[in-house]
């Protein structure tokens, strides 16, 4: 889940801090002294404040009449709203797709039925989920960052979520890189740490751990109450952010990179696996590495909105944080079965039974 917090709010303070004109005139002062030297004044006040957007670069703000200073909804420009949206929706059908068609080569066929492919069944759910929780509301946010409407229940559910399926997805990728260490490097080992039944309980396993690591990131989802935003409680509960990232990036990161290491050692003679390997490397690197910066940036920083080149870094980043974070739900599919011979073959065998169908 990507971060529109403590950036986004300082932004909005800026992008819609209207230019307020007032004109006081008075239009009468009445005087009145009694005997007992009471005094009684009355005076009639008129007071009009118009408000300039001019200086604001943004037309879509709606503010609040209640108070004239809660913006109702914020967006960018067109030129910026709408290419994200078309990216994030390629990405939501290209995903969508590649994941569904993993599931279902992958449940049909039984020559498919290995403990490699039980974590990629396992990758492909996490992935599909993953998509199907975010992306629509992070388009939503896009054009409307404010208010969240979806209340407090909502903002912690999907949190929560995306969290879970996330983390099972970096936690998969990190059991499925073991398996095939375990397989290239450790032929004996394999046979029986590759059994079935080992398989599903690694992958539960994976899948309680995604879980449990998402429940204290969800309960620290709230709706400020300023700017009526789904954020995280930056000084409660920021620092498990960074246990996120050490456990879910870092620890992942490290142990897919040495065993890479070591697989691609081991063959370093065949220079399309050798390839592939590398290519695993920097996709998971690309995809996950702005994530968890542009997460530890908006749960740390703390001033920064007297530095416009730092806020404007922030936007570019949670921009390109966020396409690379759903582009790999598309890229896992292509890495780890599409250039398998043996899934594209059990693919074809898909086809041609329905089309005797």
């Amino acid at each position: 889940m990507i971060f529109y917090s403590y950036y986004d709010q300082l932004n909005l303070v800026d992008a819609t801090r209207p230019i307020y004109q007032s004109d006081l005139s008075i239009g009468s002062i009445n005087l009145t002294f009694s005997q007992e030297e009471n005094i009684s004044i009355e005076f009639n006040v008129s007071l009009n404040l118009t408000v300039s957007e001019a200086e604001t670069g943004n037309t879509d703000n709606v503010i609040d009449s209640s108070n004239g200073t809660i913006p109702l909804k914020v967006r960018d420009t067109l030129w910026i709203v709408i290419p994200i949206s078309i990216i994030y929706s390629t990405i939501f059908v290209i995903g969508v797709l590649g994941n569904i068609i993993t599931c279902i080569v992958i449940a049909r066929n039984k020559s498919m039925h290995t403990a490699t492919n039980y974590y990629l069944f396992s990758l492909a759910i996490s992935d599909l989920l993953l998509l199907i929780t975010g992306v629509p509301q992070d388009i939503y946010h896009v054009w409307y960052r404010f208010p969240y409407p979806f209340g407090s229940g909502v903002c912690k559910i999907v949190s929560f979520a995306s969290e879970t399926f996330a983390n099972a997805t970096v936690l998969t990728i990190t059991a499925f890189t073991v398996e095939r260490y375990v397989a290239i490097c450790k032929p004996f080992l394999s046979h029986t740490m590759s059994k079935l039944s080992r398989a599903v309980r690694f992958v539960l396993t994976i899948w309680v751990i995604a879980f449990s690591l998402a429940i204290p990131q969800a309960l620290s989802m709230q709706i400020d109450t300023q700017f009526r935003m789904c954020t995280v409680r930056h000084e409660q509960t920021k620092h498990l952010f960074f246990i996120s990232t050490v456990v879910v990036f870092v620890c992942p990161m490290s142990v897919i990179t040495i065993l890479y290491m070591l697989i691609w050692l081991q063959l370093r003679r065949s220079k399309l696996e050798c390839s592939t390997q590398v290519a695993v490397v920097i996709a998971f690197f690309l995809c996950w590495a702005p994530f968890h910066a542009q997460r530890l940036m908006a749960v740390y920083a703390n001033d920064y909105n007297q530095n416009a080149a730092i806020r404007r870094g922030f936007e570019i980043l949670t921009c390109l944080s966020g396409i690379l974070y759903y582009i790999s739900t598309c890229i896992n599919p292509v890495l780890y079965n599409i250039m398998s011979h043996k899934f594209r073959e059990a693919f074809k065998e898909c086809i041609g039974a329905l089309k005797f169908k």
